[in-house]
């Protein structure tokens, strides 16, 4: 097991910005179980965090977000009174995938990239002040695992109704009917409420197409929880929230 102590995982860091030292910092607590490898992973990405201009608080700034769609995301996800769907982090295509709920060797899993994506998620989160409310998951275990991973299981709500293993129209309905609820039921404010699903699921709910390459494992589909329905404001990726939490 690769040491993450501070000292091991970021030599020379006494030179550094402390908000990226605190930054590492979490990302090494969060990222703990699977740590080899993962200060390689960490030098690769951070330099490449393309700079976002930030108001005084550290935040992505008005200015920033006026000029690109992701500051003004991250800027709303700060704010708070949006629901995310957040689309499960990387899994073993070569697994099996029965969906059997309480047989987890008889499910797709996440790959080791997949729970270090999980985990720098929720480390980006905390560094960018964004406060979940409710944590909603799927209890199939690849969506579970990126939920407990990234916010912590005490703090993960397992519902059916975020499962995509319906057999019958009437689950279908059921499921499709309860996600449509959540998707416009506004957080507490200055909190945003975080459903962990699969993108099946978010598509048949929403009557909207979210291909592959639109929303990539990981990735989040932020909507304005309207009464009329939920509204669609952007898709932000894994590699833009840690762009923004590294130059945090």
């Amino acid at each position: 097991m690769t040491d993450m102590s501070y000292a091991h995982a970021e030599p020379g860091a006494e030179g550094r910005p402390r908000r990226l030292r605190d930054w590492h910092r979490r990302v090494a607590r969060h990222a703990a179980l699977f740590a080899t490898g993962f200060g390689a992973a960490l030098a690769i990405c951070v330099p490449l965090a393309p700079a976002i201009a930030s108001d005084k608080d550290g935040r992505p700034g008005v200015e920033a977000a006026a000029e690109d769609p992701d500051a003004a995301l991250i800027l709303r996800l700060q704010k708070g009174g949006v629901v995310v769907f957040l689309r499960t982090a990387e899994t073993d295509e070569t697994s099996p995938d029965a969906r059997i709920l309480d047989q987890r060797d008889r499910q797709r899993t996440l790959t080791r990239g997949g729970r270090m994506q999980a985990a720098i998620l929720g480390a980006a989160f905390e560094t960018l002040d964004i406060r979940p409310g409710r944590v909603l998951s799927s209890p199939l275990s690849r969506a579970r695992d990126t939920a407990e991973l990234a916010f912590g299981r005490g703090d993960v709500e397992v519902t059916r109704i975020l499962g995509n293993y319906c057999r019958t129209a009437g689950c279908e309905v059921r499921h499709q009917a309860a996600i449509q609820g959540l998707l416009t039921s506004p957080p507490p404010e200055g909190r945003v409420t975080v459903l962990v699903g699969h993108r099946t699921s978010l598509e048949r709910a929403t009557g909207q197409a979210f291909p592959e390459a639109e929303l990539p494992d990981c990735s989040m589909a932020v909507f304005d929880p309207q009464e009329s329905g939920p509204r669609l404001l952007g898709i932000l990726e894994p590699h833009a929230l840690l762009a923004a939490a590294a130059q945090g």
